[in-house]
């Protein structure tokens, strides 16, 4: 998420009132990065409204404000979607604070959202994807380990943070399957390709033990260049980035999770079975990668007859 700089760091009245809130979705299990974004804007809002000497209290806050913050964003070119991201967590907040009735009359209810259609984005096809894995085929040390993270990757279907916060304990070879915490603490486990259960066996046999610095003890599955440190979310953004781009490729982490996804689908995985492999609490965010496989969709509905 895009984020301005900060102007001031007086606490405006809005964001004490937002605290106990923030951590009612802590404890609800939202995940530390979605309340930290949270809290970023409704800091901003807060500044808002205080730069234009509007409501102090979230109870005073109109429909006019939240118009004028929309307008606002739009103004300084973001598209739709990225309006959405900063007017998603106020509507959260408020909603919340209707409930608890601290607030008599809750603006968003008059508030008309910007039209912004999800765009897809883009998703390696399975030769493309083969491709990438392929393209390390060495034996170093680092090599070995960044085509077992390619391999798990796609496997498993990943996030980008759930795949760096891999520990040697969650791996289990033998039966195929990596335990992993996702968003909001729920534990879920990935299957295992053959491709990538030897990748891993020889990362852990001759890549890994290299990596290793002798002074420090560590129990992550992924080490970095120097020190035996734990690859974090920017490193695994790097040596996919740069796999990806010795084969003419433009693919990020978070695209081998849509590539997982749609190729499932296309080979006849159910919903249901996706949602529980992606680490999806409801369907809402599988609706997304439902469009990337019309034809499909459409293939299935013909077969079924339908009226005949």
């Amino acid at each position: 998420m895009k984020k301005p700089k900060k102007n001031s760091i007086t606490v405006h009245p809005i964001e004490s009132e937002a605290k106990p809130w923030l951590e009612w979705l802590t404890a609800e299990g939202r995940s530390p990065l979605t309340v930290k974004d949270y809290r970023y804007v409704v800091g901003w809002f807060a500044r808002f409204l205080k730069e234009r000497g509007g409501p102090r209290r979230s109870r005073d806050v109109r429909t006019e404000d939240l118009v004028a913050w929309q307008q606002k964003l739009l103004r300084e070119k973001y598209s739709p979607i990225t309006v959405g991201c900063y007017v998603h967590p106020l509507l959260g907040l408020f909603g919340w604070l209707e409930k608890r009735g601290e607030i008599f009359l809750n603006p968003f209810h008059a508030l008309e959202m910007p039209d912004a259609p999800r765009r897809l984005m883009p998703v390696p096809s399975e030769a493309q994807m083969l491709r990438l894995v392929n393209s390390v085929n060495g034996s170093s040390p680092t090599e070995l380990r960044d085509r077992a993270i390619l391999e798990v990757a796609y496997s498993c279907g990943f996030r980008c943070r759930e795949l760096v916060s891999l520990d040697l304990e969650t791996v289990n070879l033998g039966e195929g399957l990596v335990q992993v915490v996702g968003k909001g603490g729920s534990e879920r486990k990935g299957i295992l390709t053959q491709a990538a259960i030897r990748a891993l066996q020889r990362y852990l046999d001759h890549g890994r033990p290299k990596l290793c610095d002798p002074d420090r003890e560590t129990n992550a599955l992924w080490l970095g260049n120097y020190y035996g440190r734990r690859i974090g979310a920017a490193g695994l953004r790097g040596i996919v980035k740069e796999h990806a781009k010795s084969v003419g490729l433009d693919i990020v982490p978070h695209a081998i999770r849509r590539a997982f996804a749609t190729h499932l689908l296309r080979n006849g995985a159910t919903p249901i079975q996706l949602r529980r492999l992606l680490g999806h609490i409801s369907y809402r965010s599988l609706k997304h990668y439902l469009r990337y496989a019309p034809e499909e969709l459409f293939e299935t509905h013909r077969r079924s007859c339908l009226g005949q």
